[in-house]
């Protein structure tokens, strides 16, 4: 018999609850910025296969796209890759100002940022529901311009909430520190690491599978659907104080 739970019962509580949901830290944080990273692949496999071949979320590959375009590689386009990266940036350039003038701690300034992402990503869905648009370039990338203006939102908050070894949108610095950390760090920030790849790259995967055997409308709808999911774990016990609420260090 014995006196308390196994130490298996013990790591499995910690990685379904302790880490993403009541983190000393973070508290439910690490969760909702998964749903994000979610939402990232989504919009990231939208854009690539339906709206002119870039990315919204992915930076690091547009300006790839942006080098073969100046040599008017097939398939590619210049225009639409600087376009997606001036609205990327803007975004974050206006996240950062918003973030800077807030006294919203750190679950109200996410839910005010979804908020935005919401409106931006339900502008883009409306624009895209008939289908006519994305048979047309230009509109096409009208509707991946909100997008990556929504993604350039939703990177700048999830860097200014400071939740360590995830990442919604940049991936590159996290897949190298994983790797090259491997076994000299800690296994649950290995492990955080890896669920935070895995998370866009799942995303992804939903994405291409409702584009191809539904509908792109069901990528977006999947979308509306994790933002707002977001946004209502946020508001929960909104009126409760708690350690993880409060910015660690003042936006910057």
């Amino acid at each position: 018999m014995t006196n308390g739970p196994s130490s298996s019962a013990k790591g499995a509580r910690w990685l379904l609850s302790d880490s993403w949901i009541r983190h000393p830290l973070d508290g439910p944080l690490p969760l909702f910025l998964l749903l994000l990273a979610l939402v990232s692949g989504i919009a990231d496999a939208l854009s690539f296969l339906e709206l002119g071949r870039v990315f919204v979320a992915n930076m690091t590959g547009n300006v790839v796209i942006m080098g073969l375009g100046f040599l008017h590689v097939k398939g590619v386009s210049l225009l639409n890759a600087v376009s997606i990266l001036v609205a990327f940036g803007g975004g974050a350039a206006i996240e950062g100002a918003v973030a800077r003038r807030s006294s919203a701690n750190r679950p109200q300034l996410l839910t005010r940022i979804c908020l935005v992402e919401l409106a931006l990503i339900g502008c883009a869905a409306l624009l895209a529901a008939d289908g006519s648009p994305l048979r047309h370039p230009a509109h096409s990338l009208g509707i991946a311009v909100l997008l990556a203006f929504a993604m350039g939102f939703q990177s700048g908050v999830q860097i200014r909430l400071n939740v360590a070894d995830i990442s919604t949108t940049y991936l590159t610095a996290l897949f190298t520190n994983f790797a090259t950390q491997l076994g000299k760090v800690p296994w649950d920030t290995s492990f955080r690491r890896v669920i935070s790849v895995i998370s866009r790259a799942a995303g992804a995967v939903m994405g291409a599978t409702l584009i191809l055997y539904a509908s792109y409308l069901w990528a977006f709808g999947t979308m509306l659907f994790l933002i707002a999911l977001t946004i209502g774990g946020c508001s929960f016990g909104a009126g409760k104080s708690a350690p993880w609420k409060v910015f660690r260090t003042a936006p910057t």
